[in-house]
């Protein structure tokens, strides 16, 4: 059973480990002995236990400041408590941490606004959270420099390790980073530690695990790794050709060439630059840039796909999937993204808008007896996708964004998948967003309650 607390000092001046606790919830949590192990996060320390009194609503449950200290924690915090009973005596917390860059300080700007409604959110589910990066660890004390939420804003305190690790690292560079894959390898070997969305995806890998599920082949457009042979035969064999990189983001660096008769038009789009674009009739200029394309990192080539338009306009579908409290995927939100007038992409960065994805079905193809069949048949390849990718690379998610798209034939097509989802909206209510956080955090708390 688990109960609401708040935690408080002993005044009494010991250096000992004391803990004192009202005589009905030693009954709950099951504490006879005269001493209890208390963890905290991954903390943990034994304490003298004494007898108190409940006075008010919430139970307290006073400790010594030695054993503040020792796990870790500060005063008058509410938290959760529960008999341990894979590991025998009682868990304060759950403890998440919310993994933000390599240094904090630097990478908490990013992110300052969602990180500090989780943290803000942690604290109503009786839940300690911080934000933190790699520099920020103690490996020693086994303690983290965690920045919390306070006041309306976020302050420095020190934290214990946390029993839940959800990574919002935004930079790919910053995940391969060497103290971020250490501090990882680390973290990963405490055995009762429930790490999210540890890892961005490389788009070759989530293709070659999607190809391998009967029920999702189906779904994807034809892909290969990319390879000058390869260019050359996709090129032949389809009128319209993408080149992604398979470590891209943001709709940066991918190239489009689409064949009119013996003329290739081109467009390459480039980050905080014009999109590069031309014709030619010769295939070898293609494939120059394909080879500085090459030197920079994995590509992937993939069939060019007839979508379907708003207004003259391409859109494709972002599902954005989440967690239930039975550890089971559900659509949290379904939101149609239409591209800028002339852009190939269809990234809110890029200047897409939204709008329902069932209206942007029948504006595009009339369905409109249909579009809501579609939207659902969406959502279950949506699920489908992520339970594929969780099994395929052994990670586990809380949240997962999956791109599908609709041709001009109505067929549906899976384009990309997206372990660490923005939540830009547009002009969708922001309730939509704030609800997404909340059920994130909600999950990710019941994770540490174990």
């Amino acid at each position: 059973m688990v109960v609401r607390i708040e935690l408080l000092v002993l005044e009494d001046e010991t250096t000992e480990h004391v803990v004192v606790i009202p005589h009905n919830l030693r009954q709950t949590l099951e504490v006879s002995a005269p001493t209890v192990q208390f963890s905290v996060g991954q903390s943990t320390a034994v304490a003298r236990v004494e007898p108190g009194c409940s006075k008010g609503r919430l139970s307290k449950i006073h400790l010594s400041r030695s054993l503040f200290l020792a796990l870790h924690l500060r005063e008058s915090l509410h938290l959760c408590v529960w008999r341990d009973k894979a590991g025998g005596g009682v868990r304060i917390g759950p403890v998440l941490g919310i993994l933000v860059g390599g240094q904090s300080n630097k990478s908490l700007g990013v992110h300052v606004e969602i990180v500090r409604d989780c943290l803000r959110l942690a604290s109503r589910q009786g839940a300690m959270a911080y934000a933190f990066g790699a520099s920020d660890i103690d490996w020693e004390r086994g303690s983290v420099a965690g920045w919390v939420y306070h006041q309306g804003g976020v302050a420095r305190v020190d934290c214990p390790l946390p029993d839940v690790v959800y990574d919002k690292v935004s930079s790919r560079r910053v995940e391969k980073n060497g103290a971020v894959v250490k501090m990882k390898e680390r973290l990963l070997g405490y055995p009762r530690l429930k790490y999210y969305n540890r890892s961005f995806f490389n788009k070759w890998e989530v293709h070659r695990i999607l190809s391998g599920h009967v029920k999702l082949r189906r779904y994807l457009p034809s892909t290969g790794e990319l390879s000058a042979e390869k260019m050359l035969e996709y090129l032949r064999q389809y009128q319209s050709v993408f080149v992604k990189p398979a470590e891209g983001s943001l709709g940066v660096g991918i190239l489009r060439v689409v064949r009119v008769g013996s003329v290739y038009g081109y467009r390459l789009t480039r980050f905080n630059r014009p999109d590069l674009r031309g014709n030619t009739c010769s295939s070898e200029k293609i494939l120059r840039t394909v080879r500085v394309l090459m030197r920079q990192g994995q590509y992937i080539v993939q069939r060019g796909i007839r979508l379907a338009r708003v207004n003259g306009c391409p859109f494709d579908v972002r599902i954005l999937l989440q967690k239930n409290g039975r550890n089971q995927w559900f659509v949290a939100s379904t939101v149609a993204r239409v591209a800028q007038p002339g852009n190939i992409i269809s990234n809110i960065a890029d200047g897409a808008t939204t709008m329902s994805p069932r209206q942007a079905i029948m504006s595009a193809l009339g369905l409109r007896a249909g579009a809501g069949r579609q939207v659902k048949i969406m959502s279950i390849v949506a699920k489908k996708v992520a339970r594929a990718i969780e099994r395929g690379m052994d990670m586990e998610f809380a949240e997962m964004g999956v791109d599908l798209a609709i041709d001009i034939h109505g067929k549906i097509w899976i384009l990309e998948a997206n372990s660490r989802p923005g939540r830009q909206t547009n002009d969708l209510p922001t309730k939509l967003v704030a609800g997404s956080v909340v059920k994130l955090v909600k999950f990710l708390c019941s994770r540490g309650l174990r």
